[in-house]
């Protein structure tokens, strides 16, 4: 029976009830403008495969024993009898498909359950680039292993991914940290963390780049992925501060796998960022703030113009210091305008490319006749336009940056054409905390939906949006932060973009 004890006066429910409607009220005008809100993918991402034969292994090893997703029902139980005690001993010879799948009615093995599942585990304490991209390296590690990836926090000092981002495919936490979509672990234990077979691996300590000159590179790009490291080892406690991404298509041992799965250099690293990562519902919700500039971001009919500039961190240290804006010398606000100016320049050349074209041929047809002297005939009235001109191109600029006064530098330049999230929080890296967190995860996405990025070369932050997003090439600049300059001299025309060779293995890379 329920506790008839009467409640104390200030907590008497009918007096509760009007503040108690209040807040049911608001909660859900909270959930219809989320809901309200979409934060879909470019078109283009329909080139990203399915990754089926993974996610199996990756649930398998959990105890996730559902269907899944992208299998065929009859090949979902083939692979199933393949691994039943009554077969396990048995080599089954066969073709895969893109995804791991079957060819010519022929089973691919797959490893077992947990108790025989080898496991990468991951934690990186860095910026939410970084963290990234040590996902993203470690995920094909993984993928060309056989193994099982966990990312789990680096300490207790920062909040985990999970923070921000939701596990659409799979658990990557494996059941730690409770990533929202994928499910939990279903009973699973996990990974073992201690004991003989668990080997810590920190390949990239030495901080050297994804470059032929360095120890990195021959581990990485020139052997079988199979046989490096403590590969006997069940469980690997890795540390990839480096991008494979790319690097991993010079592979002799590993390339014609990435290409049978339909991927490319170009879009590697947005492929498994999208099936490890969607942002979850805290995140999404800080869009409710601004849902015009949202709606604008997802208009595939307005080209986004993304600009990323940090002037590193002494800038947002002193912000920190200051709890608000701090002033820019003459060199910095150089350096601003330079990417500033490539930005008009980007944004001439697409209105070029792509712009309206009959009051060019008009004026060019003009200038061919000559109308001065007293018997010139009066000039013809004007031509209607082609059936081939469109209209003006809507060309607006997200700006992403860790420095408040470049936002209002910016603000005077482009006026309404300017995006960005002015509200961000801006916080080190060190110190992150949950709220922002999800502040960058949701500026990073925002970036990433851009269709042209003008980016901090020295910075992963805008170059791994920009591999994110999925767009053909990417349309990526990157821009010397020492004087504002485009790296390597090159224009800033559409047609001067840098190519994903240029910029794999610049810092971290992707």
């Amino acid at each position: 029976m329920m506790n008839a004890t009467p409640l104390p006066r200030r907590f008497h429910p009918r007096r509760c009830a009007p503040l108690g409607v209040l807040i049911i009220l608001l909660t859900l005008v909270g959930r219809c403008c989320l809901a309200s809100l979409d934060f879909p993918l470019p078109a283009s991402a329909a080139v990203c495969p399915s990754f089926a034969r993974y996610r199996h292994l990756h649930r398998a090893a959990l105890g996730q024993r559902a269907h899944v997703p992208g299998l065929s029902r009859r090949r979902f139980h083939q692979s199933q009898r393949a691994t039943s005690p009554r077969r396990r001993g048995r080599d089954l010879l066969s073709s895969t498909t893109a995804d791991g799948g079957v060819t010519g009615g022929a089973v691919t093995p797959l490893p077992g359950p947990r108790s025989r599942a080898r496991w990468v585990v991951t934690a990186d304490p860095d910026g939410i680039a970084d963290r990234l991209v040590n996902a993203v390296s470690s995920f094909y590690f993984a993928l060309l292993t056989d193994r099982v990836l966990c990312i789990l926090p680096a300490d207790a000092s920062q909040p985990g991914l999970e923070a921000a981002f939701a596990a659409p495919n799979i658990d990557w936490t494996c059941g730690a940290g409770g990533a929202a979509g994928a499910g939990g672990a279903a009973g699973g234990s996990g990974p073992p963390l201690t004991g003989p077979d668990v080997e810590e691996w920190n390949p990239t300590a030495d901080d050297a780049w994804m470059d032929p000159a360095f120890e990195v590179y021959h581990t990485f790009v020139r052997s079988d992925l199979r046989t490096v490291g403590p590969a006997n080892a069940t469980t690997i406690l890795l540390r990839m501060h480096r991008g494979l991404s790319v690097a991993l298509f010079h592979n002799p041992h590993h390339r014609r796998q990435l290409e049978a799965m339909g991927l490319r250099p170009d879009t590697a690293f947005g492929c498994a960022a999208a099936f490890l990562f969607g942002l979850n519902d805290a995140t999404r919700a800080l869009a409710a703030a601004n849902p015009d500039m949202h709606r604008l971001m997802v208009d595939e009919g307005a080209i986004k113009i993304g600009i990323q500039i940090r002037l590193g961190d002494d800038q947002i240290l002193a912000q920190l210091e200051k709890r608000g804006e701090t002033q820019l010398d003459d060199s910095a606000r150089k350096v601003v305008s330079g990417y500033l100016d490539c930005a008009e320049a980007l944004a001439a050349s697409l209105d070029e490319l792509s712009g309206p074209r009959w009051p060019h041929a008009a004026e060019e047809q003009d200038g061919d006749k000559n109308t001065t002297g007293p018997g010139a005939p009066s000039p013809p009235p004007p031509a209607p336009p082609p059936p081939y001109a469109g209209p003006p191109l809507r060309v607006y600029y997200y700006l992403m940056t860790d420095t408040l006064a470049v936002r209002r530098l910016a603000a005077d330049r482009f006026g309404s054409r300017l995006l960005t999230l002015s509200a961000a929080a801006v916080q080190f890296f060190r110190n992150v905390t949950a709220e922002g967190l999800r502040s960058t995860a949701l500026e990073h996405w925002y970036f990433a939906r851009c269709h042209h990025h003008i980016i901090t070369g020295h910075s992963g932050m805008g170059r791994t949006a920009a591999f994110a997003s999925l767009r053909p090439g990417p349309s990526l600049f990157s821009m010397e932060v020492a004087d504002g300059t485009r790296t390597g001299g090159r224009g800033c025309a559409a047609w001067n973009a840098d190519r994903p060779v240029d910029v794999y293995n610049t810092w971290s890379g992707v």
